[in-house]
């Protein structure tokens, strides 16, 4: 008993001076039994929430969050993050942003998301699972190749566009993934790019398309679209629909005139 009331007394002063080290508004802490697991269940109560719980097991701990902390949902972290990645970019924003924008403690985030790479990798991954959808929508359609190629390019920027804040994210950070989240991500991205490449494949193999290096010619389709977002103004002359056709026929058609061949 003597044994059990100093080791409680250690970890109470060991999880005061952990809250401490965070800057938490403690109200009270309650170390009130051991479990049948043989550590200790643990309560605290600090200003913005209700009572949170701690199961610390000797030198371990497992926060679980309640709440509202429990009902934050994971989208809603990511889309919050993606709005201050596409603003500041990756390296400059921090997971303590993150949390304050979502109304959650920086421990509290780690609850949902592991590390600023796996929000990064998994906006990447909401990003292309929404293209992805989008563009499949349209190599379905039985349509003649330009049609589907003009089709494919005004639904790919609209979605870029609608969804600017995951756009740049996209497009702009991909290149801050750490080496194992970005063998996690080309899958996907290579899956995105075979949309694309379907599609020419199919208009070559109709005898409309002429490519001789159609991989090449996806990187420079991409290259044009992708782009697009950086300059584009909702307020300009063009709509994004009138730019996408735009974009695709000068793709498909080049500079030349007929009469040059």
């Amino acid at each position: 008993m003597q044994y059990q009331s100093m080791q409680l007394s250690f970890i109470k002063k060991f999880i005061l001076a952990f809250w401490w080290i965070f800057k938490l508004p403690l109200r009270s802490i309650h170390l009130p039994f051991y479990d049948k697991n043989g550590g200790i269940s643990i309560q605290i109560r600090e200003k913005r929430h209700n009572v949170d719980s701690l199961h610390c097991p000797l030198l371990y701990c497992y926060y679980r969050p309640v709440g509202r902390e429990v009902n934050m949902t994971r989208d809603e972290i990511l889309m919050a993050a993606s709005k201050i990645i596409a603003e500041k970019g990756f390296h400059a924003t921090s997971m303590q942003e993150i949390a304050e924008a979502v109304d959650l403690r920086k421990a509290s985030l780690y609850h949902h998301v592991s590390s600023k790479q796996e929000i990064l990798v998994a906006l990447l991954d909401m990003a292309l699972d929404l293209l992805i959808e989008q563009l499949q929508d349209v190599v379905d359609q039985d349509l003649p190749s330009r049609e589907k190629f003009i089709l494919a390019m005004k639904v790919y920027l609209d979605t870029l566009i609608t969804n600017r804040g995951l756009s740049s994210v996209l497009l702009l950070e991909h290149r801050s993934l750490d080496s194992k989240m970005h063998a996690r991500h080309v899958p996907q991205r290579d899956k995105f790019e075979a949309l694309w490449r379907g599609i020419i494949d199919e208009g070559i193999a109709k005898g409309e398309f002429h490519s001789e290096d159609p991989h090449l010619a996806i990187k420079q389709v991409l290259g044009i679209a992708n782009w697009t977002i950086m300059w584009f103004r909702p307020d300009g002359p063009l709509s994004i629909s009138e730019i996408a056709e735009k974009n695709a026929i000068l793709l498909l058609e080049g500079f030349s005139t007929p009469e040059a061949g």
